[in-house]
């Protein structure tokens, strides 16, 4: 409540009191109208005067505050727009930094079952952007191998709680493998309820290739180093041998019962030097007597010898560079290497079928130089492909070691393709073999062109 006094100056002073809720101005127009006032009166003229300047006030009251309402608004806005843009840069040197440490972000909810990975890995997966991937929809893509290794190590996080990580293999639509190393921790929320997992993927496919290049680099290096030694120890006692058999040979009368048994034992002393040499090839010890070559020239030269190797039930087909490609190699060895390619080419196709020899040249980076261990540059390039049985991962991880075979008792030493393996290697060059399962097997023969020659 308030009071309000009104007079005129001759009828006195009136006392009112007014009502809460009613300005003293609504009230002034109800006595002016009570004492016979009309809206042609002075007084209600000047009330009326008065009324417009209070509003005319009010109105500028208001659009005052309406503007500094709005100079604070935008200035809110344009702190949002701020703060919108420097997190939107944040969040891009995130994914920068992300995307060059190779690591795919995951979380798995657990609540819903569902599961949010990077887009890039959907991508590779084929999963559709929109698409709802669970955990089980992802193990689908883990290898059959892996798969329970990867569920174990789950189950073990949600029982015992912290850290985890677990190395497995995802297989991509087109085939191909890629080796994940996965780390993964809980989230709880405030109550303290298991929520999520949350948790990133880590390609290390080059890396655990690279290493596995080092290791059976640094494992022919040691078998080679131990096969080197004993077979120059072996092949001393086997020379040894051969000159006292040759000096009884010699000694012998013509018609002495001896004599066969004697030429039996040279004849063995020779094959036993022949596994020797095979070693000491393997090893890169042996001898070589490299002069330049075109590659072309030793493929055509033992076209007719290659023929009698792999037989009548397999075709051979030659596949040879225009222009010469001009290495420094041992014609014999290089020689040897492609005969125990083709022999080995002829064991994997029992039934026939095709063995192709093919002479190409191509750049070796210094980022491949480095895998391969040998120098960057120009090489020549022979690719020998058949069309047999192919290997096995497991296989080709051995395929080059010494006594390593899977051909039957009898069928072969075992030496061939280390003999192959070490000939290349001492030459400053470079073998490798690709193959899968029925679909064949391609070895590649690289050897550096000859400085100052062309392709």
């Amino acid at each position: 409540m308030s009071r309000l006094l009104i007079g005129d100056g001759r009828s006195g002073v009136r006392r009112f009191i007014v009502p809460a809720g009613f300005s003293a101005f609504t009230i002034l127009l109800g006595v002016a109208f009570e004492q016979g006032a009309t809206i042609e009166s002075t007084p209600f003229r000047l009330a009326y005067i008065a009324a417009g300047i209070i509003v005319g006030f009010l109105a500028s009251v208001l659009m005052q505050r309406q503007l500094e309402l709005e100079h604070a608004f935008e200035e809110q806005a344009r702190a949002l727009r701020t703060a919108a843009e420097r997190l939107k840069r944040e969040e891009e040197q995130v994914r920068i930094a992300i995307e060059a440490t190779g690591l795919y972000l995951w979380v798995w909810d657990l609540r819903t079952n569902d599961m949010e990975i990077a887009e890039e890995l959907r991508r590779a997966l084929g999963i559709h952007p929109t698409e709802r991937i669970t955990v089980e929809g992802y193990l689908h893509y883990v290898h059959p191998e892996d798969r329970e290794r990867v569920r174990s190590t789950l189950d073990r996080l949600l029982e015992h709680g912290g850290r985890a990580q677990v190395e497995y293999r995802l297989q991509l639509p087109g085939g191909a493998e890629r080796t994940i190393h996965a780390t993964a921790m809980m989230q709880r929320n405030a109550a303290g309820e298991l929520v999520r997992l949350i948790g990133a993927l880590n390609d290390v496919t080059e890396r655990r290739e690279l290493e596995a290049r080092l290791q059976q680099s640094q494992k022919m290096e040691s078998i080679g180093t131990l096969a080197g030694g004993i077979a120059h120890d072996f092949n001393n006692l086997l020379t040894a041998m051969m000159g006292h058999g040759q000096f009884a040979m010699s000694a012998l009368p013509p018609d002495s019962d001896v004599r066969p048994e004697v030429e039996a034992m040279l004849i063995a002393v020779d094959r036993a030097r022949l596994l020797t040499r095979q070693l000491l090839a393997f090893s890169r010890r042996q001898i070589l007597q490299p002069r330049l070559l075109d590659l072309n020239d030793v493929v055509r030269d033992i076209a007719r010898l290659l023929h009698r190797i792999i037989g009548e039930d397999i075709r051979l087909e030659l596949d040879l560079a225009d222009a010469p490609l001009k290495v420094h190699a041992d014609s014999g060895q290089l020689t040897q290497v492609l005969l125990n390619l083709a022999t080995n080419a002829r064991d994997a196709m029992p039934r026939g079928g095709l063995f192709q020899i093919r002479t190409t040249s191509e750049t070796v980076t210094p980022s491949r130089a480095l895998e391969m261990e040998i120098n960057p540059g120009r090489y020549a390039v022979v690719q020998a492909r058949d069309t047999g049985i192919g290997m096995n991962a497991g296989t080709m991880a051995r395929i080059f070691d010494p006594y390593f075979t899977t051909k039957p008792v009898g069928r072969g030493t075992g030496l061939g393709l280390s003999m192959a393996y070490g000939i290349v290697r001492q030459s400053n060059g470079h073998i490798r073999v690709e193959s899968e399962p029925d679909k064949g097997t391609s070895f590649f023969v690289m050897l550096p062109i000859a400085a100052g020659e062309t392709d």
